[in-house]
């Protein structure tokens, strides 16, 4: 408000989420000659009192404007300003430090003719002290004219929660899986709130590296059936939750999604049956 009004009083439109402010940044010479919109990095952190081994979620809006704010951008291909939302758990301050969890977004506020404009951003992370750090960055790396960005509506909560109910063993292939959660009041009290709780759930094979995606935006009352492609062997699944506001209808302002972190993985002994129908040897496969 001090940039565009001139005062803290004074009245002028400001480009915002919520509330009266927000933070702007902008690139240095942001239009002067001979070399208008300098590059850029720019951090701001917070501390704040955690519960050591809590889950803590962030969630933050940010705009930027590469080229300034004249539509359609002139942003050429492969220049761009990089909206990071970060979480110490250790409690540094050093936003390059190896412990910090970011996610990025590098979407313009105008993008194949059409208006992108503010971006909501979510993180999390397991609290590691009693001080956990928060941090808003933005990165304008090449330089190019008009370049700047705006920061706002920071809400840190404590994580929802997911717990996924399965067995650790089953005879022959197909498993239920079962799931609950909980949702802090922090994110239902909100005024206004419509937050509910969904759910990822993933899964692999002991002897694969990466997880896969099983389902994506499961409600609590759901259930789900798995179906092993073989036997005598172990498969791992895992859960996180998120709250989130249906796209339809009124719900709280700023519109907060937060993310939950995946829970440790849970295995389960998928086992050859002993026989199967009729007496018959069972022909299942040990294969994965």
């Amino acid at each position: 408000r001090i940039f565009f009004a001139k005062s803290c009083e004074g009245s002028a439109h400001v480009e915002k989420i919520s509330g009266i402010d927000s933070i702007v940044i902008r690139a240095e010479d942001l239009e002067t000659p001979p070399e208008p919109g300098k590059p850029f990095d720019v951090t701001f952190h917070q501390q704040i009192s955690v519960t050591v081994g809590g889950a803590y979620s962030l969630s933050g809006w940010m705009l930027s404007l590469c080229g300034g704010s004249a539509v359609p951008s002139d942003c050429p291909d492969g220049v761009y300003m990089a909206k990071r939302l970060g979480i110490d758990p250790t409690g540094g301050i050093d936003p390059n430090g190896e412990n910090v969890v970011w996610i990025e977004n590098r979407h313009n506020f105008w993008e194949n003719g059409q208006r992108v404009g503010w971006q909501q951003m979510s993180v999390s992370a397991l609290a590691q002290a009693e001080t956990l750090t928060l941090f808003a960055r933005i990165s304008s790396p090449q330089r190019w004219h008009g370049n700047h960005a705006f920061i706002d509506a920071l809400s840190l909560v404590r994580a929802p929660l997911a717990l996924l109910n399965v067995p650790t063993t089953v005879t022959g292939t197909v498993v239920t899986l079962q799931w609950q959660g909980q949702l802090f009041p922090e994110i239902s009290e909100q005024s206004g709130s419509t937050h509910e709780l969904l759910f990822d759930i993933a899964y692999r094979h002991e002897k694969a590296e990466a997880w896969q995606p099983l389902a994506i935006g499961q409600r609590a009352t759901d259930t789900l059936d798995f179906t092993a492609n073989c036997v005598d062997t172990n498969y791992l699944f895992r859960i996180r939750a998120r709250a989130e506001q249906p796209d339809a209808g009124e719900g709280a302002w700023p519109n907060h999604r937060y993310l939950g972190l995946w829970s440790d993985p849970v295995t389960v002994r998928f086992l050859r049956p002993t026989a199967a129908m009729n007496g018959a040897p069972s022909s299942l496969s040990n294969r994965a």
